[in-house]
């Protein structure tokens, strides 16, 4: 037989099997839609069982206003906002909710360090309860919890080495249980009754049981640092918008009622603290002026006596336009720079020199100074008695005006501890949603129906790029040898016919013939059509031949070499040729089974 050369591969009919096939790439996953179903259907299984076996997750929210605080001495006005702000007040509120301050006293309120988990059978038991199973099917799942199975714990005290370590409760029946750790048992006691240990470690209280089942639960004690950390996990605060001082407040739990009760108890407890917080600063504001009043007192009613006196000896001398100016403009410098002092010891019990808070003030201070400055140099040009008399007049006016404001700040104060509500208001208490927010179901399966999907394709196409063998005529033309035929797959109609007959456990001769030499049983199927034309196409190769023998061979079992051999062979002699077929196959031959012959094996022949 003549071969043709190699094709170079730079040549267009190379470079176009490096191209991708789109139809072929469609074709190969036609073919493998059985794989890609079972695939895609094994993952929607997966989701829809996950969905429905993960715990219901609830959401309680509530809705919280911070607003302006705008009590006791207004620094950042005294300074004329030059101070600006140390951050949002919003979020700073952010953090204190979240804060252990009001985590921990939460925790202390709701029992929250006391975890329960019920029992459910290994594998299907949550999927199971979640349906609303109330026992185990074909009476398996004893001795586990079912859909209506919880127990409410109000006290469990444990040691110090046994917090954050899960307890197992088991229950004998609806009322009597056992508490053990590590199959070791601790106690026994009976619901509503309190039980503890023989020691005085263990302290439990189960103050009711629902369910008929005699289920189990796993109980464990946090620590308060784990508690908090826990619910802290579950809370989420945000603001809504920007700078609207409006705070959404959530927390998530597997208990429509808990969830509820714990927000609304971190709601009340943030709002008490903040309002503690008001009354403590406004009674510090308000022993803070307690003390500067007398001082104050005593200083005016001294400029008063030395402004009287000094008008007295020298016939109540008034103050020309000139200098009753310069008055207004002292006093109005002195009431600033008296602010200003009053600002300072506000801030230096809350920050250091260095702070841009403090270090503002001090530069208002000096800017103040200055203009005091360049003012009383106006004054010394005046006449001896009219500055004396603006002097006299400045101290009494300037201490006057102190300590009437004093006496409405310290009146202030005490309306304000009175009456302290705080800046913070709750506009929606908790609330639990009627729907748990997780697992999202259709979500779920509709992802996992998509992931199996992509997988089953990307397998395909994974094992198609792994595969190096061929399965396309034209790769074996790139290569430069020559296709003489090429046999499609059987027809449905055989296929049938031949899946039947692979029924039988043991076939007859007749069976297999039928079933192999399709050259003679189905002379019409298209299979015989192309072993005719290769039957076509070896006369012609076998002219330029040294001889007239055909090998027939495979890359691996079961790829039709005993079929393409017989069927070749029928087509030959029934076209008159003579035709001698050998079956070389030394370890599973079945020529002589496609023939119905007796078996002779080929070393035997060879062998005589």
């Amino acid at each position: 037989m003549t071969s043709t050369p190699p094709t170079n591969p730079s040549n267009p009919e190379s470079a176009r099997s490096d191209e991708i096939d789109i139809g072929q790439l469609v074709g190969l996953l036609v073919d493998r839609w059985v794989m890609i179903l079972s695939i895609t259907t094994l993952f929607t299984v997966s989701g829809i069982f996950y969905a429905f076996s993960a715990k219901p997750i609830f959401q309680a929210d509530a809705l919280i206003q911070v607003e302006e605080e705008k009590q006791g001495l207004d620094v950042a006005a005294m300074l004329g906002g030059e101070l600006g702000t140390d951050g949002s007040s919003t979020k700073a509120e952010i953090e204190i909710i979240q804060s252990r301050m009001v985590l921990g006293d939460a925790v202390k309120r709701t029992g929250s360090d006391i975890v329960i988990n019920a029992n459910r059978m290994p594998l299907i038991g949550s999927f199971l309860t979640n349906l609303g199973f109330e026992s185990g099917p074909l009476g398996l799942g004893y001795g586990y919890s079912w859909s209506s199975d919880h127990i409410t714990v109000t006290r469990f005290d444990a040691p110090a080495g046994a917090l954050n370590q899960p307890h197992l409760i088991q229950f004998s029946d609806t009322e009597s249980f056992t508490l053990s750790l590590d199959g070791s048992q601790i106690l026994e006691g009976r619901v509503g009754q309190p039980a503890s240990d023989t020691e005085g470690f263990y302290r439990l209280f189960i103050q009711t049981k629902h369910g008929p089942s005699t289920g189990s639960f796993t109980v464990t004690r946090l620590d308060q640092l784990s508690a908090i950390e826990e619910l802290r996990e579950r809370l989420g605060v945000s603001e809504r918008g920007k700078d609207t001082g409006i705070l959404s407040v959530t927390l998530d739990s597997t208990s429509r009622q808990e969830a509820s009760e714990t927000l609304q108890q971190i709601s009340q407890i943030f709002l008490k603290q903040n309002v503690d917080r008001m009354s403590e600063e406004a009674e510090r504001q308000l022993e803070f002026l307690e003390k500067q009043i007398p001082s104050i007192r005593g200083e005016l009613e001294v400029s008063e006596n030395n402004l009287n006196a000094y008008r007295a000896r020298n016939d109540s001398v008034d103050l020309t336009f000139e200098t009753q100016s310069l008055l207004e403009q002292l006093v109005r410098l002195e009431n600033q720079l008296t602010e200003l002092e009053f600002a300072e010891a506000e801030i230096a019990q809350q920050f250091t020199k260095s702070h841009p808070r403090y270090e503002a003030l001090l530069t208002k201070r000096a800017r103040l100074k200055d203009e005091k400055n360049r003012l009383e140099e106006r004054v010394n040009d005046l006449p001896a008695t009219q500055q004396e008399v603006l002097r006299l007049t400045r101290d009494a006016t300037v201490n006057q005006e102190i300590f009437v404001a004093l006496l409405n700040s310290q009146q202030e104060m005490s309306l304000v501890k009175a009456g302290t509500i705080g800046n913070i208001r709750i506009l929606d208490p908790a609330a639990t949603q009627p729907k748990p927010i997780k697992p999202r179901k259709f979500l779920i399966v509709v992802l996992s129906t998509l992931l199996g999907g992509v997988l089953g394709v990307g397998w395909v196409l994974v094992a198609k790029a792994l595969h190096r063998g061929v399965e396309n005529p034209d790769d074996l033309e790139d290569l430069g040898l020559p296709v003489y035929a090429s046999v499609p797959l059987a027809t449905s109609g055989l296929r049938n016919r031949i899946n039947k007959q692979r029924l039988f456990r043991k076939q007859t001769p007749l069976q297999l013939r039928k079933r192999d030499l399709v050259a003679v049983y189905e002379p019409g199927d298209p299979v015989v059509e192309s072993i005719r034309g290769l039957r076509t196409a070896m006369h012609f190769g076998l002219l330029e031949s040294p001889n007239n023998r055909i090998l027939i061979t495979g890359p691996s079992p079961g790829v039709g070499k005993s079929f393409v051999a017989a069927n070749l062979a029928v087509t030959m002699a029934q076209a008159g040729q003579r035709v001698l077929l050998v079956d070389t196959d030394l370890r599973k031959g079945r020529l002589h089974k496609i023939f119905g012959i007796e078996r002779k094996g080929l070393t035997e022949v060879l062998g005589h």
